[in-house]
């Protein structure tokens, strides 16, 4: 699951103006809250992005609020037309730790010192570190 978070925000990232980054959200913000079969989610990011995708594993109990509220207030963003604050959340999501990062404490450290502390201090809505 992280690596199609990270794939998703990405794309995102890189077009952060289209239409289709806010409709990717929101499929990712759906099927991570129950609102939406994963398979329709899945063909809806496959359809919108061009990529074959998965979900391989599921995302760490210890990153699971990080992603919650990233991708919830990532959504948001993209629907108030918060270019800049989109920007910068989907360039914290797709710099995630790769799977077996989630178990290294250092590496958690310097995520949540380098990506997550910066963008809360410079942005009104927080992300929760990943602990």
């Amino acid at each position: 699951m992280t690596d199609l978070i990270r794939s998703a925000a990405g794309f995102i990232k890189a077009n952060t103006d289209a239409a289709d980054s806010l409709d990717l959200a929101a499929a990712l913000d759906d099927m991570m809250n129950c609102r939406t079969y994963i398979n329709d989610a899945l063909s809806s990011i496959y359809a919108i992005t061009g990529r074959s995708c998965g979900i391989i594993a599921p995302v760490p109990n210890n990153a699971t609020a990080f992603v919650l509220v990233s991708v919830r207030e990532l959504r948001i963003a993209l629907d108030e037309k918060s270019r800049g604050l989109a920007c910068d959340i989907a360039d914290v999501l797709r710099s995630m730790p790769e799977k077996d990062g989630f178990h290294d404490k250092k590496e958690l450290q310097s995520f949540n010192t380098n990506y997550i502390q910066p963008f809360n201090s410079k942005h009104l809505c927080h992300l929760p570190e990943i602990v």
